[in-house]
């Protein structure tokens, strides 16, 4: 349903984001995907790519589009965890509130024209957790223009909370989700 190949949802987003990401100090990536920066250097930089889900749209013409945001560190560690970065680990619940807002919007959009498939999104899974990379949703321009602006508003936010905190998804789940087990050189 979404009908949005890559580039149009690209030049949708990138036209609302990167007047943002210019003015923050991101740059741009060399990538084969045009909605890739880093923000610094050394042990605090970090990688912010957007990536579109191409099976969303190419394998269920009717499904909505989907992308992620994936938040990488630099570093060779064996385990995945310690080379990410969750984006909601430094959310705050009204930034979160704000997230479910816009995927409920683009949801309903899908929703309008597929009314049988309301089952594939339930409410209660649309907020996200610190923990999780979760899939933005959309169905039209105005949707991809809503993500874009929502990301283009955090952020600037994120970047100082992280830098004031910085800690890897895999910390994150040590000292929040696993606290009460024994950390042996990554493993419990």
């Amino acid at each position: 349903m979404s009908g949005m190949g890559a580039d149009a949802f690209q030049a949708e987003f990138e036209g609302v984001f990167a007047p943002v990401a210019d003015a923050i100090g991101l740059l741009r990536r060399r990538s084969t995907r045009r909605l890739c920066w880093t923000y610094g250097r050394g042990a605090l930089a970090l990688a912010f790519d957007f990536a579109l889900n191409p099976k969303a749209t190419g394998l269920l013409p009717h499904y909505p589009g989907e992308f992620a945001l994936t938040i990488s560190l630099p570093g060779n560690s064996p385990s995945p965890l310690a080379t990410v970065v969750s984006l909601f680990q430094y959310t705050t619940a009204a930034e979160v509130d704000a997230y479910v807002a816009v995927e409920d919007r683009a949801l309903a959009n899908f929703v309008a024209g597929n009314p049988a498939a309301a089952t594939l999104f339930p409410p209660d899974l649309r907020r996200p957790a610190p923990n999780v990379a979760q899939w933005c949703h959309y169905v039209t321009r105005d949707d991809v223009r809503a993500w874009a602006q929502w990301y283009a508003g955090l952020i600037p936010l994120w970047i100082p909370r992280y830098l004031d905190a910085p800690e890897s998804l895999e910390d994150w789940c040590w000292r929040v989700l696993w606290k009460d087990q024994k950390r042996d050189n990554g493993t419990a």
